[in-house]
């Protein structure tokens, strides 16, 4: 999943402190009672993975936002989605203005729902619109 505004991306922030609270928590105070180390030990490395997955995707974010000229690869179709989204954000435009510039009459509610479902919900023409909005650049390889 992608980080798609500065909104998104402060939630995010919080939880993987959250996470890193709850783990450093977690290590400072004696095993529960009727609680066994393996348990422990799993709750421990999800809390590790859920936060360490949280900051990959804000350091994504914060990459595309500071990037001088940020380069958007995606390995197969099933990602154009998430590139779409990347681009947007790397671009710095916000949904409203994405949606002005497409020129095809989409709206900024419509561009939030089909970033927000992976573009499931948009036409063909629709993508390629907001694609050329973006100025993007597609190269394939076969």
């Amino acid at each position: 999943m992608i980080v798609t505004n500065d909104l998104e991306y402060r939630v995010t922030c919080q939880k993987a402190a959250g996470f890193r609270r709850g783990l450093a928590w977690h290590a400072a105070v004696a095993p529960r009672r009727n609680v066994s180390l393996r348990q422990l030990k799993v709750e421990r490395e999800g809390a590790e993975s859920l936060a360490s997955q949280l900051e990959m995707q804000a350091a994504e974010y914060e990459q595309l936002k500071t990037a001088e000229k940020p380069v958007v690869r995606v390995r197969c179709f099933e990602d154009v989605a998430e590139g779409l989204a990347a681009a947007r954000i790397a671009s710095g435009l916000s949904r409203k203005e994405l949606a002005e510039r497409t020129g095809a009459g989409l709206t900024e509610e419509q561009v939030k729902q089909y970033e927000e479902s992976r573009y499931k919900e948009a036409s063909f023409p629709h993508m390629l619109s907001v694609a050329n909005a973006l100025r993007l650049e597609v190269e394939m390889t076969i």
